[in-house]
Formats: C-alpha cells, structure tokens, sequence
C-alpha cells in the first residue's frame, strides 16, 4: 500500500488497469479540486469528497499528477497517490513558477480522468505577504476535557479572509485585557481549519493578532500584523448562577478615630455589593491590617475596634458564596485622625503643648549634631549584631497576614548559578521543593557584613513585598528564610529572559519592509520650553534643540535576538512599554513609589511578560554611570530622575511617570543609554533649561509625544499611568487594526 504523498512510477502503477476513460459524474468521488494555499516553494490543492455522503461497493482510489509550465522545467510530471486526507501539497518548487494539478481515479481496474485546476503560480520568495482580513468568532462554547470539573472556562471558533497569496501558514497570539499568560502557536491551514481557541475565561476582553509568514526563510518574513479585539460573555450568560461568583466588592471607604488607648483606633469600613440585596453572596471577609472579621452577604459595613494602625495600612474586603469568591478588593491608606472620643482635659492640654514646645526648641538645637552621632552609630550597632553571628531577626516578619511567608530552609536547594550582584548583595537560582514538584525561583541576599541601613531596607523590602501582592506585571514574593548561617533569604519568582536592559541590547536590527509603522511627517521640538534655537553648553558637548522635526525613519524592523532566535517587532516593543505601565497602576494604587525605574530594573519571564523589580527601594545594583551617592549614602539614579527629585529629593509617583518616560525611550532605542554625552553634576542644569531626550528612530510621533509628556516640568501637568496605558494601547490599537 502506498503512503500519502509517495510518488510513484506510471509505467509499473497502471499495468494493471484495464481501460482509461474520461469523466463520468457518477463515477466521481471527488468533487471541486482546487488551489487551498501556495508558498513560493510549495503548492496544496484540496477537494471534497464524496465518499463522506455516498456508499461505494469497490474500492476507490484517486492519484493527483502535478504538471509543470515552468519552460526551465517543461518535462516535469510528478504523480502522487493520495489515501486518508482530503489534500495534496508539492514542495520543492521554484519561486514564480506556474503549475496545475490533474486528479484522476482508479476503480475496478478502470482509470477515470476526473478534473483539472486552473495554472496555480507560487509566490515571490522576496515578496513581502499580503496580511488577512475580515477576521471573525462564531460562538462560545463550553472547553471539553478540562481537569476542574468546576471550571469555567471557554472555547470558540476563529475564522479569517486569506488575502490574495493565499498563504498557507500563520502565527497566532491570543491574551486577555485581565493580563493572563499570553498563548500563541504557528497554524498550517491545509492541517487546521479553522482555529479554536480554547481556555478563555468569561467576563473578558481577548486581543488575538495574525500574521502570515514564510515557514522556509531565516529570519521569517511575515505579514503585516493584524488585531482583532473580542470580549467573552459573563458567567451568568453561560453558566448556572450557582456556580458563579459573587460580583466584587467596589467604593471601599475606611473612617478612623481615635480610641481613649494610646495609638489604639476604631475603624469603619464601608462598601458596595454589584449582588443587589446580598442575593449570591453569603458572607464578606474584611481585613484591616492585621485584623480580620466576617460579615454576613447582606451588610456593606464592619467595624474594628481598639485596634492599632501603622502609618500606610492596607483594608480589603471580598465577597463568598457557598461555590466561589470575588477578586478582592483592597485599599491603602494612610492614616488620619479625626477626633479623639470623650471629652478632652483642657489643662492637661495646655500643659501637654507648653512641654512639646519646649522640646522642638530643644531639639532644634541639638538635632544637627545628634543626627551625624546616631547615623554612625546606628550602623555600627548592626555591624556588630551581624558580625557577631546574630544574623537577621526573622520576628521582625512574624504578625504578616500570610503566615506561608516563611519556608522551611530544607526546601530551598540554592545553586552556584549568580544571577545578578551588586554592592549590596547576591541574587542566585534556585529551586523551591513544593508539593507540585519542583519550582525555580531566584534567591536575594545581602552580603556577608551589611551595614545597619541595609540590614534595614532589606527587611523593609521583604514586608513591603509581601504586602503588595501579587499582579501579572510586578516580580512576586514567594517567601523568605534563614539559611545555615542565620542569613535572611528572600525568595522571589524567577525570570529566565533576564532583565529588560540586556535583553534589548543584544538585538540586532534588520530592516524587511517599507514604513509599515505608518510613521507621519509632523514634527515636534525636542525642547518643551519653547524655546527654539537653544544651544546648550554641557561642558563636553553642545547639544542644538533648534524645535525642527527629528531624523525620519521609513523602514520598519524586526528585531532579531540571535541567541534565542526570538523575532520582535516595534510592536513587541510598545507591548513591553504597556506592560510596564500597566504593572506602575497596579503600584500607583498601593501608594507605592518606585523610585527607580529603568529597564536594568525590569525583567522579562517567558512569553515575553514584563515584570517590575527592586520596588523595595532596595538597590542591589550600583553602576557608576548609572548612580551617584546621596549624602546619606544611598544611590541615586541621577539619568532617570526628576527635576523635583533631582533638586529636592522629592520621590512621588509623578516622579515614577518621569523616570517611565526615560523607560520607554530605553525600550525604543534598544537599550542605550540616556544623556550619553552629559555627565552626571551637569543633567538638573541641562533639564532645567529645557533639553529632552530626542526621539528615537524607531519611535512614532504619537509615542514620542506620551514621552514628553511624562517630562513636563511640572509635575500635576504629567499624565497618570493609567492614561499612559491606554495612550500606548491606542497606538497599537490603531496601527494594527
């Protein structure tokens, strides 16, 4: 018996045959032969078959004989028998060649000559694909074969309008607006027609792009890419409502007094329920810092009392039914009084207030020189408390909501491989045992003798950590430990692509097609103080801002990483810069401020996910272009700082948006260097008088724009991350669509 696709000789195949005859419509079993898809090395015919509708006594077997009006290649016949699949594909062609396929079929002996196609020719090697169109769903259903009986999850069908080449092969990606692990796969259309898209989770928004690519060439040459945005229907449209879950809790609003005990408050909390009246909610769980209580589905308030509150406190209230829970909704706040309860000795506080004065007065006197005495001292205390074997004090974790913070030292398996170090500590794989199996993480420690101020900020790092939680966008703390000789280990996720810096640098550029980034001619000054023609002496450069409109750039790039054969285009790049801000909302949220952000500082970890490190204020990293030492001895990392910060040491989130915009023209030039001419002493006088980082040539003037905004020199003019993410969505979403 021959296989699909073997060729075979006529001479010996047909002696068998008694006769050959023309076509008889109700001897066929095949019907509408036709081109599927081409290549410019390749050509795949299909046809129906009949024989799914129709019972035929004898056996039926159909040969397909390729012809070839190649005139380099007149004598070329090629015969291929075909069994199961309803299509036939001949490889090995010459680009730009024309062919045409004669389907013929063999019953009882007798060899019926049943249709030809028309002259197919294959692509241009050279030629850039022409993208898809019209792409569509039809329908959801409900995923088959999942292993949770109680998931959730759903499927549809993805079809789309091939364009004129008719191309045979595609890259998928498919990810939801609620950042999940983004799913991609390289579809062959002769062998999966159309696409299903399977675990999608309901009450959602999927963006799913397309492209059509040359499977034989290196790099790959593809398509424009194409976006097609959808949303999934909720769980109440698709699913039992039992088995739904509760809406989440939203308006969260926390109001503190002052109890008679000293530092000592009563909170309330306050909220709304999307489950009207309480129905499909049957109890809410509240916490408040360390406190937690339950409340029955149909309240909207608890209370704390005589409870203590740290300066920043974090409250979150979720919702539960009997099947399921809501996401949890969780605030920060920082702590305010309103009024103290009970009445208020007037004596006791004038007398307080006289003896308060006294002491500012006081202390306004001695501070400066007991500042200088306690900054030494204090590390040489903790020197000491290390170098005498103490280590660190892991009570100082005790009290975290999450009591799984602390591992057991035996279940962390340390290797040799050094991730990264610095002045401060060492970062190093790992491998965390769990009942799963194995998990690789990556291990944090300090050096060996670390000063009070980084014994200090490291604990601080690690309670921070463990009270932002988790987000797709942010590296997550998985626990911490003491090792053999009493050092604190914090454990965190591991990412293998390493930081964003590095990762960027080691692209090669490789132009393929014209302008596909639709970059326009309208130029913007470099300056925002608009003032035109300033010439600005560095003291090792003269920088000329003259407000003309930057160097144009009219070829599109992938970007090649050779080491891992990953192909990137400017696309994947403003994905990188919308991840980023989209993990700056989730901390903008939690009040936290960053104060370092830079691409060194932004790691990647498989499919190309961002995630935002070192918010700890924990600096591991000390590069002498990078940073320069403050007066109390911390880093400062002066290129990405800003004016506010530079000149006051002012640290806020308005000063993150400064630095995200140095970010992300690190991510569009690769992963250069900012100000690479200005030295460090001379970057506030250069800012001050108005000079911006130019726009790189990769980068449309939409996104440059996004980039000076985020340097205006005031900070309430700068934009909120969030208006960043959606300004950096709408790009990709208008370029791409």
């Amino acid at each position: 018996m021959l296989k699909r696709d073997e060729k075979i000789d006529q001479s010996k195949n047909f002696t068998c045959v008694k006769d050959w005859r023309s076509y008889r419509s109700d001897m066929s079993v095949i019907d509408n032969a036709r081109l599927l898809c081409r290549e410019f090395d390749s050509l795949t015919f299909v046809w129906d078959d009949k024989r799914n509708a129709t019972t035929y006594n004898d056996p039926v077997l159909i040969f397909v004989e390729f012809l070839s009006y190649n005139t380099s290649r007149v004598d070329m016949r090629i015969i291929k028998k075909v069994n199961s699949l309803s299509y036939i594909r001949f490889d090995d062609l010459m680009p730009n060649t024309e062919h045409a396929a004669r389907f013929w079929t063999v019953t009882d002996g007798i060899v019926y000559r049943v249709m030809d196609t028309p002259v197919h020719k294959t692509l241009d090697k050279a030629r850039v694909p022409d993208p898809v169109r019209a792409i569509q769903i039809s329908g959801f259903n409900n995923s088959l074969n999942t292993k949770n009986n109680n998931s959730r999850s759903i499927e549809t069908s993805l079809t789309w309008e091939r364009s004129i080449d008719n191309n045979c092969n595609y890259k998928i990606i498919y990810y939801p607006k609620k950042m999940e692990i983004p799913k991609w796969f390289y579809l062959d259309v002769a062998k999966s027609y159309p696409v299903t898209l399977t675990s999608l989770t309901i009450d959602n928004v999927y963006t799913v792009s397309i492209r059509a690519y040359y499977r034989k060439t290196s790099p790959p040459i593809t398509s424009k890419n194409i976006i097609f945005v959808f949303s999934t229907p909720s769980c109440l449209e698709r699913f039992d409502p039992i088995s739904c879950p509760p809406g989440t809790p939203y308006n969260l609003s926390v109001d503190e007094t002052l109890d008679r005990g000293e530092g000592r408050y009563n909170v309330k909390m306050s909220w709304k329920s999307r489950n009207t009246g309480g129905v499909g909610v049957d109890y809410f769980t509240v916490k408040l810092d360390g406190a937690k209580q339950q409340v029955p589905g149909t309240v909207n308030n608890a209370y704390f009392k005589d409870v203590p509150l740290s300066e920043h406190y974090f409250a979150s209230v979720q919702a539960f039914s009997r099947t399921d829970h809501s996401d949890e909704t969780v605030v920060r706040e920082p702590r305010r009084i309103k009024y103290i309860q009970g009445s208020v000795d007037h004596g006791s506080f004038y007398l307080w207030t006289a003896a308060a004065f006294a002491f500012c007065c006081m202390a306004l006197t001695l501070g400066q020189y007991a500042y200088g005495r306690w900054a030494a001292d204090d590390d040489r205390k903790a020197s000491a408390v290390v170098a005498a074997g103490v280590g660190y004090d892991m009570a100082a974790l005790q009290g975290l909501d999450d009591v799984d913070v602390v591992l057991r030292r035996e279940d962390v398996i340390v290797s040799d491989v050094v991730l990264g170090h610095g002045n401060f500590g060492e970062v190093r794989k790992a491998v965390l045992k769990t009942d799963g199996g194995e998990l690789p993480v990556a291990v944090k420690w300090l050096r060996d003798h670390p000063t009070g101020r980084e014994s200090e900020r490291f604990i601080h790092e690690i309670l921070l950590m463990q009270t932002v939680g988790k987000h797709v966008n942010i590296v997550s703390m998985i626990g911490c430990c003491l090792d053999v000789n009493k050092r604190c280990m914090l454990v965190v996720e591991y990412c293998p692509l390493g930081d964003l810096q590095t990762y960027l640098r080691k692209i090669n550029i490789k132009s393929w097609y014209v302008n596909d980034f639709n970059v326009d001619r309208v130029g913007l000054p470099i300056t925002v103080n608009d003032k035109e023609n300033t010439m600005l002496d560095t003291g090792n450069t003269s920088l000329a801002t003259n407000g003309g409109s930057p160097p144009m750039v009219f070829n599109n790039c992938y970007l090649y990483h050779d080491e891992e054969n990953v192909f990137l285009t400017i696309e994947d790049l403003i994905r990188f810069a919308s991840q980023v801000a989209n993990g700056m909302v989730f901390l903008e949220q939690n009040h936290i401020v960053h104060r370092d952000l830079a691409a060194r500082n932004i790691l990647l970890s498989d499919y190309h996910t961002i995630k935002i490190c070192d918010f700890g204020l924990s600096r591991d990293i000390y590069e002498q272009n990078h940073y320069k030492k403050s007066n109390c001895g911390d880093p400062l990392p002066i290129k990405w700082m800003a004016l506010e910060s530079l000149k006051y040491r002012v640290y806020t989130t308005q000063s993150d948006v400064w630095s995200f915009g140095v970010l992300l023209w690190e991510i569009m030039m690769l992963g250069s260097i900012p100000y690479p001419t200005i030295c460090l002493s001379k970057i506030y006088e250069v800012l001050r008088r108005g000079y911006r980082l130019p726009r790189p040539n990769l980068c449309c003037y939409r996104l440059y724009e996004i980039m000076l905004g985020c340097w205006q020199s005031n900070p309430a003019n700068r934009p909120k991350f969030a208006s960043i993410k959606d300004a950096i969505d709408g790009i990709m979403e208008n370029q791409y669509s």
